[in-house]
């Protein structure tokens, strides 16, 4: 059975720069070396089978599993719910493999411990995906790979036309609050008017008017 990630492996294989004498190998499935127990499977996690607690890839024992429930190496009756993590003491001496980074082909020469290799690739200035800021003038924020085919001109263009129909909406929407405003006080002036006709249609509302304001003010 062939390993999902057969074709990853070996490269990273080759950026392992110091095996302390381990044995690194995936007991089965891939047959690559210790389990690509790192990141070769895209799981830094193992499982042992219990009892025989032979070591494999995750990702190749749950493939495997998927087809038939027994032990690749020594066919013992084993299921995925059976499998557990590796001993700590084989994810520690993994950890202590020295490793190139995952950029070494993009020019850098670090080479470090397996578990600090997640920290280094975040601040890793050889990482071709590294966020870097335009020279040239215009300010743009991209990927350090395609720096070489930014064009500044060609961005400013697209912001000034962002600008433009940015601009464009608002005046939209001033101009839609000048509409309402103008409506509500022309609402205002019609309200005003007729409670000025009730006034002089009826004088005694005037004084009940002025009787309930001097009220106000005495209390």
């Amino acid at each position: 059975m062939k390993c999902d990630v057969d074709d990853r492996v070996p490269y990273f294989l080759t950026l392992i720069t110091s095996f302390t004498n381990l044995q690194i190998s995936c007991s089965t499935v891939c047959n690559k070396g210790v389990d690509a127990i790192t990141s070769t499977c895209d799981d830094d996690r193992t499982n042992g089978a219990p009892h025989c607690e032979h070591a494999f890839c995750n990702a190749c024992i749950t493939q495997w599993f998927a087809q038939q429930q027994i032990c690749p190496v020594d066919r013992t009756v084993v299921t995925l719910a059976h499998l557990r993590p590796v001993p700590r003491i084989m994810r520690n001496m993994l950890s202590k493999l020295q490793i190139s980074c995952d950029n070494a082909g993009f020019g850098c020469g670090a080479t470090l411990r397996l578990d600090q290799l997640t920290s280094h690739l975040k601040d890793c200035q050889h990482n071709p995906k590294r966020p870097v800021s335009c020279e040239e003038g215009c300010g743009l924020e991209m990927p350090k790979d395609e720096v070489p085919n930014h064009n500044c001109i060609k961005h400013l263009r697209t912001v000034v036309g962002q600008q433009q129909t940015r601009i464009s909406d608002l005046e939209k929407t001033v101009a839609e609050h000048k509409h309402q405003l103008g409506e509500q006080k022309r609402d205002i002036q019609l309200l005003k008017a007729y409670m000025r006709a009730i006034r002089s249609a009826n004088p005694n509302l005037q004084n009940l008017e002025e009787s309930i304001e001097y009220n106000e003010i005495l209390e």
